[in-house]
């Protein structure tokens, strides 16, 4: 189908807003579904393998029972790495060296994606077994950020582009869509490398989990609650209850400082990568997945 626009709607991002597109004229006796395609089971996709979402915020959370620590990794979303790919059919078609981002535009967008950017995690860090992934919609930000009653904290970049309010260097609580503008927006700032962006995310998001410890303190069905509310956002091979049970690790843990990989930033064909050092990768796999041998001496 063929629609006229004016012009194309975008996010504060410069992505096409898919949900400010407008509905094609469909006279129901016109339309006919497809047949869905034929896929072996085995390749736990479902029928649509391609959209044009990309996995921009990436943590890996590590949650060590026995010390009762939980240490979060910050992965950079042009990070290089071995993504599967997937033919328009559905089957896997080999796989590529590329920007951990794409690795969520194989597959419908939903848990499919979601599997595919776990693999492609896994394989970045020596194919780690990784149990769950949770993944939300950005547009579920303002929902997190409030039922915290807001994030408190010191604005690291000047977006008052943006919003007037929200000039570098101001301390200020983040409301509603402040939070998605700090977290999201890269273009039309000072900076707009990734890098810059992550500084932001990662300011953040230390700044949200203190303030859900908090709500946790206080509201024991905090947890529940703001699964519920993101319901919507959310695609993870979790229930409600593990996500309830890993929050309450969260708030009873100790919180390990935020760990990232070294490596080095270029752009190659107007596209930003970001190759980690390969020593720098096996000393986050072996301090975060494995337990030192003891000399039996």
């Amino acid at each position: 189908y063929i629609v006229h626009l004016e012009k194309m709607p975008y996010t504060i991002n410069r992505k096409i807003d898919r949900k400010a597109l407008p509905m094609p004229n469909i006279e129901e006796e016109n339309f006919k579904e497809e047949e869905p395609d034929k896929y072996d089971n085995d390749e736990n996709m479902n029928n649509s393998f391609r959209n044009d979402m990309q996995n921009d915020f990436n943590f890996l959370l590590v949650v060590d029972n026995d010390s009762k620590k939980i240490t979060p990794i910050l992965i950079n979303r042009d990070t290089m790495t071995d993504i599967q790919t997937y033919s328009v059919s559905g089957k896997k078609s080999g796989m590529a060296y590329a920007q951990l981002a794409l690795a969520h535009t194989y597959g419908s967008g939903s848990s499919d994606s979601c599997i595919n950017v776990t693999q492609a995690v896994s394989n970045l860090f020596y194919d780690v077994d990784i149990d769950h992934y949770a993944a939300v919609a950005l547009d579920a930000i303002p929902i997190l950020n409030d039922a915290v009653v807001g994030v408190q904290l010191t604005l690291l970049d000047d977006l008052t582009s943006i919003d007037p309010s929200m000039a570098e260097g101001t301390e200020m609580k983040l409301k509603g869509k402040q939070a998605e503008y700090y977290i999201r927006s890269r273009y039309g700032l000072n900076d707009s490398t990734n890098e810059n962006r992550m500084e932001r995310q990662k300011q953040y998001i230390s700044e949200w989990i203190k303030a859900a410890k908090q709500c946790l303190k206080s509201d024991s069905s905090f947890a529940e609650n703001t699964v519920i509310k993101v319901n919507e956002y959310l695609t993870t091979d979790m229930s409600v209850s593990s996500l309830s049970k890993l929050s309450e690790k969260i708030s009873e843990y100790e919180q390990e400082p935020i760990v990232e990989l070294d490596g080095t930033t270029s752009v190659v064909d107007n596209h930003i990568q970001f190759k980690p050092d390969d020593s720098a990768i096996k000393k986050i796999v072996i301090d975060n997945f494995y337990t030192p041998v003891l000399n039996a001496d």
